[in-house]
C-alpha cells in the first residue's frame, strides 16, 4: 500500500466539494490526528509530515520486525490531551501553578482516562462534574477551575479532535456577585499617610491619586513618569522564591493623565529618597531588566505582595483602621474611584484610568456609588428652576 494520504480521497468523484487549505476532496478524517499513514509488510503506522512517513516506508524491512503498531492510531485520552496542553501552557509560574492544580485535583480525577472525544459528546457527565464542583467548592474556585476545563476542550476543538464544547452550554455559577465596595473616609486616607514609614508615604498618593493597584504601585519607576503622565507598564510578582517583572492585569499597558501635585510629590520622593536600580527577569519580554524603582524594601528587594502587606498592615494598625481585606492596599484604589464619581467622572473615563478590563468590570463594582451621585444630583436640582 505505501504511503496514505488519511485526510483526503483518492477516489472523489466529480463535483465533490474539496476543502480550502489543500485543494482535494476530504474524508471523514479530515484535520483530525495525523495524517499520514504507512502500511506494507504487517506495519502500519502514522505520521505528521509527509517527509517522515516516506523515511519509514523506507526502514519497513528493519521497522516490521519489531513489535506490531495497534491496526488503528489510538486517539488520546482526556487526561493526555490535558498533560499536552500544560506542557506548552504559556503564562506566568503563578498562573501555571493555579492550572497545574484545577487539573491535578478537580479535573483528572474525575475524567479517569476516558477518549478525549467520547468524554466531550457527554454533556451530561459534564453537568454533573458541575454539580460536584458547586456543592463542594466557593463560586469563584468553581469558577477557575470551569474555566481551565473550558480552555482546554477549546484547544481540542480547534485541532478538530473533538466535535464541540459541552462546556459552552453549561454556565459556570455565578455566586453571589461582587461585594459592594465602600470608599474609605478623607479622613483614613490621612492617618495611612501618617502612620506609614517616611520613604512608604508616596504609596497612598500613588493609590489614592493615581489609582494604582498595590502590584502596579511597586513596579513604578522614575522613567515612567513623563509629562504631568504615568505610564503604567509593568507590576511586581514573587511565585515561591522568584520574582520577578510582568505587564499590569490584564496584560494592559496605560498612560494616564495626573494632578499635578501627584507629580510634585513623586519629584519630591525622589529627591529626598532616590530611586532604586532592581534588576529582574520580565516574564512576558523573556528578558533581564533593570529599573529605577521609586519603592524598595529595607533589604533591597522590590515591594511585591508579601512585602507590601506587610508595611501596609503594620501602618493599618497603627492607625486604628479595622483588619479586613476590605481595607487592604486596594482601598485607596477604590478610594480614587469613588473620587472621581462624585466629582462627575463617566464610567469610561475611570475604566480607562484604573485599567479595568472593560467598563462593565467598573459599572460592577461602582455602579451603586453612581447611584448615591444621582442621588445627590436630584437633591441639587431639586427646586432651582
Amino acid at each position: 500500500m505505501g504511503i496514505n494520504d488519511t485526510w483526503h480521497k483518492t477516489d472523489a468523484r466529480p463535483g465533490e466539494p474539496v476543502c480550502r487549505q489543500h485543494g482535494k476532496v476530504p474524508t471523514q478524517k479530515h484535520g483530525k490526528g495525523k495524517r499520514w499513514e504507512v502500511r506494507r509488510e504487517g506495519y502500519r503506522g502514522f505520521f505528521d509530515k509527509i517527509s517522515e512517513a516516506r523515511k519509514a516506508d523506507k526502514e519497513i524491512p528493519t521497522i516490521a520486525t519489531q513489535e506490531p503498531v495497534a491496526a488503528e492510531e489510538e486517539r488520546p485520552t482526556f487526561d493526555q490531551f490535558c498533560w499536552d496542553w500544560f506542557r506548552t501552557y504559556s503564562a506566568d509560574p503563578k498562573t501555571r501553578t493555579n492550572a497545574y492544580q484545577a487539573l491535578k485535583l478537580h479535573i483528572i480525577p474525575y475524567t479517569q482516562g476516558k477518549d478525549l472525544r467520547l468524554i466531550c459528546d457527554d454533556i451530561m457527565f459534564w453537568r454533573e462534574w458541575m454539580a460536584i464542583l458547586v456543592n463542594s467548592k466557593k463560586p469563584n474556585t468553581v469558577a477557575h477551575i470551569y474555566g481551565v476545563a473550558k480552555q482546554i476542550i477549546t484547544v481540542a476543538e480547534k485541532q478538530r479532535l473533538v466535535t464541540f464544547n459541552p462546556l459552552s452550554l453549561i454556565a459556570p455559577p455565578s455566586g453571589a456577585g461582587p461585594k459592594q465596595i465602600y470608599p474609605w473616609p478623607v479622613e483614613w486616607v490621612l492617618k495611612m499617610k501618617e502612620h506609614l514609614p517616611e520613604p512608604y508615604k508616596i504609596i497612598v498618593d500613588l493609590g489614592a491619586l493615581g489609582g494604582l493597584r498595590p502590584s502596579e504601585i511597586g513596579g513604578i519607576s522614575a522613567a515612567d513618569i513623563l509629562d504631568g503622565h504615568i505610564i503604567i507598564r509593568r507590576q511586581v510578582q514573587r511565585h515561591g522564591r522568584v520574582l520577578y517583572y510582568k505587564l499590569p492585569k490584564y496584560q494592559k499597558t496605560r498612560m494616564i493623565p495626573v494632578p499635578q501635585e501627584l507629580i510634585e510629590r513623586i519629584n519630591a520622593h525622589i529627591a529626598n529618597h532616590g530611586t532604586h536600580a532592581i534588576s529582574l527577569p520580565h516574564m512576558q519580554e523573556k528578558e533581564t531588566q533593570t529599573h529605577p524603582l521609586l519603592l524598595a524594601s529595607s533589604k533591597g528587594s522590590p515591594l511585591y505582595n508579601a512585602v507590601f502587606s506587610n508595611i501596609w498592615n503594620s501602618a493599618k494598625r497603627s492607625a486604628g483602621i479595622p483588619n479586613g481585606r476590605e481595607n487592604g492596599g486596594h482601598a485607596l484604589r477604590h478610594f480614587c474611584a469613588s473620587l472621581a464619581i462624585y466629582n462627575g467622572a463617566d464610567l469610561k473615563s475611570i475604566s480607562k484610568y484604573l485599567g479595568h478590563s472593560s467598563v462593565a468590570v467598573t459599572d460592577k463594582y461602582y455602579v451603586h456609588l453612581m447611584r448615591q451621585y444621582g442621588e445627590r444630583m436630584r437633591i441639587v436640582l431639586s427646586g432651582t428652576l
